[in-house]
């Protein structure tokens, strides 16, 4: 299957076209990112949080987090990644990183990194970790953070061969 996010919601294409509306408490959802793991589909939202989609035995049930419900640090989530530990990690444009451990206790779950913590920037486009573990950030005019688990390591044009500091997409490839 095929998802394609869209303003608002989703389109899955499975030999035929499906519209699924995202509905949020704070509105329909305006797909920005999306991330897909064995029975669940997690998409971040411009200035609606993050749906989890879980399908049980046929039957789909939704799980929303916004600032409100969550301590997620945005509403306006552009990058999704899960990391080797099982963690998802929401990035936002203008208020850094979540990351969230599931699935119990939400609120002891929760972390955040901004400027800080050491992020170059706060605002977040991309997100990808590689065979070392390091989470990738890719940001919006400021180049890539890098993770290792203990310090934000920072490359720009300045100190590395980008070709911007504007970065919109990030990709591990099976050479890691």
């Amino acid at each position: 299957r095929m998802w394609i996010g869209t303003d608002p919601g989703l389109n899955a294409f499975d030999l035929k076209w499906n519209y699924l509306p995202l509905n949020t408490p704070l509105g329909a959802c305006q797909v920005r990112a999306l991330y897909h793991e064995p029975n669940d589909l997690w998409a971040g939202c411009y200035r609606e949080g993050v749906v989890r989609a879980q399908e049980t035995a046929g039957n789909p049930s939704y799980s929303y987090y916004y600032t409100a419900s969550s301590p997620i640090v945005s509403n306006t989530i552009f990058a999704i990644a899960q990391d080797a530990s099982n963690r998802f990690w929401f990035g936002s444009l203008g208020n850094g990183i979540s990351v969230y451990t599931a699935p119990t206790n939400f609120s002891s779950l929760w972390l955040t990194y901004t400027v800080a913590d050491g992020l170059t920037s706060n605002r977040v486009k991309a997100l990808a970790q590689d065979d070392r573990g390091r989470m990738w950030v890719g940001t919006d005019f400021s180049g890539l953070s890098v993770f290792d688990g203990a310090r934000w390591v920072t490359m720009t044009t300045a100190n590395a061969p980008l070709g911007s500091n504007v970065i919109h997409a990030l990709l591990k490839d099976h050479f890691g």
